[in-house]
């Protein structure tokens, strides 16, 4: 896999003309603030405070790519959550593309301090998250002939699992209006197209006899002297409802989910978390200030975006910035065609005509008095 290269570019052309100006802000080249104070203190990761005009985004760019060519692309064999999420260089790709749902998304779920410290009760509601459809309990099956569906029920898998047969005629007549024969129960759908059949075969398949929707299967771990779950699939919103569940101490490793769920400002925090987390999980030490800043420069515009082409490095005011990174082509002409002008505020730009940038000793000017 070479693509650590590659990520590298993109996150240098995303972040390039971020600056901290004399007031200690971030800014980019169309002078949005990214960040009100660099790193939150100010100050270098050292600990002296940041010179005006320092390229601080160049540097975090560098500071998260560099660890990526060093990362072990083979997994260990971890315990805990860990186990269940990925935590190589592919995660971190994932990250900062803003992936709509992660290859393996997991839940850290922490439970109430009543129950969180009796391993029973633990147990219990380990089994009672875990998502169950209809289909692991019953045989759906269809009869276009009679544009019907046949459900049989597996009375052992019910017994097992303890679910009346009340609780699933309940879930069935929500979907569509039954009969019960000696097995089971034939759904006769209203309309009796071959499609619709079809449709409500799908949903009576899917409906949820118990659990959290999308959980499918949670995993009991003891931590700090508490027992935690960790989750395959994650379903923030759903789980945050669930009574046993402490809610404050919850976390998914989907962004995109936990943005929605809790804000941009959760959002970023994730960014930031799940970056450390894999950095950690290979043994690799960078100051969280980058990652912060690039975590800010994802979500300042109040929605997450991607780095790359169709986010950041892809929706910049500038156009010869465009067009150095990627789809020049395009770019060029579509900027002639509206007649867009260049105002040449970040670096890519100005190089590319042959001026200083505006950064670091270029963002000074000196003026001197001659007798």
């Amino acid at each position: 896999p070479a693509k650590t290269g590659y990520m590298q570019r993109r996150l240098v052309n995303a972040m390039q003309d971020m600056i901290v100006e004399e007031n200690k802000a971030v800014y980019d080249a169309e002078g949005n603030i990214i960040q009100f104070m660099y790193g939150d203190d100010g100050n270098y990761p050292t600990g002296d405070p940041i010179a005006y005009g320092e390229p601080v985004g160049v540097i975090a760019a560098q500071s998260i790519g560099e660890p990526g060519t060093q990362m072990t692309l083979r997994t260990f064999h971890y315990a805990g959550v860990a186990s269940l999420a990925q935590l190589g260089f592919t995660r971190l790709v994932e990250i900062v593309d803003a992936t709509k749902v992660p290859k393996s998304p997991v839940m850290e779920v922490y439970l109430k301090k009543e129950y969180s410290k009796d391993f029973d009760k633990v147990k219990k509601i380990a089994a009672s998250l875990e998502q169950l459809t209809l289909e692991e309990v019953a045989e759906v099956s269809e009869n276009f002939d009679r544009k019907s569906i046949r459900i049989v029920f597996d009375e052992k898998a019910l017994k097992e699992r303890g679910i009346k047969l009340d609780e699933v005629y309940e879930k069935i007549k929500e979907v569509a209006p039954f009969d019960k024969t000696q097995t089971g129960v034939t759904v006769k759908p209203k309309t009796d197209s071959i499609k619709n059949v079809r449709k409500i075969t799908t949903k009576l398949r899917e409906i949820i006899m118990r659990g959290v929707q999308g959980i499918s299967r949670a995993i009991i771990i003891e931590k700090d002297g508490e027992y935690t779950l960790a989750t395959e699939g994650t379903n923030l919103a759903g789980m945050m409802k669930v009574a046993e569940v402490d809610p404050a101490r919850t976390t998914s490793n989907n962004i995109m989910e936990t943005s929605q769920v809790l804000g941009i400002e959760a959002g970023r925090n994730g960014i930031v978390n799940e970056i450390m987390k894999v950095l950690d999980a290979q043994g690799l030490k960078v100051d969280v200030r980058h990652i912060m800043l690039i975590a800010d420069s994802m979500t300042c515009k109040g929605k997450l975006k991607s780095i790359g082409r169709h986010g950041l490095a892809g929706e910049k005011a500038s156009v010869l910035a465009r067009a150095a990174f990627e789809e020049t082509a395009k770019h060029l002409l579509n900027a002639s065609v509206r007649g867009e002008e260049d105002l040449l505020r970040g670096v890519t730009e100005n190089i590319i005509i042959g001026q200083t940038i505006p950064l670091g000793t270029g963002k000074v000017k000196l003026e001197m008095q001659v007798e």
